[in-house]
């Protein structure tokens, strides 16, 4: 899709492809889902689910607004084709916005949570 901008420059708007280390092969990891997190904003807790396509290590973590890690939620194998749930304890945390940030082997993703009183 391309259009055009106030001085008459054209943009192109669609799915790129950009080698990483000279590998024209790249793959975009696919067959990963991270819901988002409901209820959010929370009081008590919010629950994400993450699936995965291929079996992974994967590290989820809680950050705070300065990027600090606060907590460590899970830290384990998912198998393919498993739902995992991920649940962020509001007890743990004061008021304010947080990340929560998963990190496998072939992708990461984050996701913002806000935290009320």
């Amino acid at each position: 899709m391309t259009s055009q901008g106030r001085t008459g420059a054209a943009f192109v708007y669609g799915p790129i492809s950009l080698p990483i280390d000279g590998d024209d092969n790249t793959e975009v990891p696919s067959n990963y889902r991270l819901a988002p997190a409901f209820p959010n904003p929370f009081t008590t807790r919010t629950v994400l689910f993450l699936s995965l396509g291929k079996t992974e290590h994967v590290e989820v973590t809680v950050l705070d607004i300065l990027g600090r890690r606060r907590s460590t939620i899970y830290d384990g194998i998912i198998a393919s084709g498993d739902t995992k749930k991920i649940v962020v304890q509001g007890s743990d945390l004061s008021p304010g916005t947080y990340f929560v940030h998963v990190q496998s082997e072939s992708f990461a993703e984050t996701r913002v949570v806000f935290r009320l009183k």
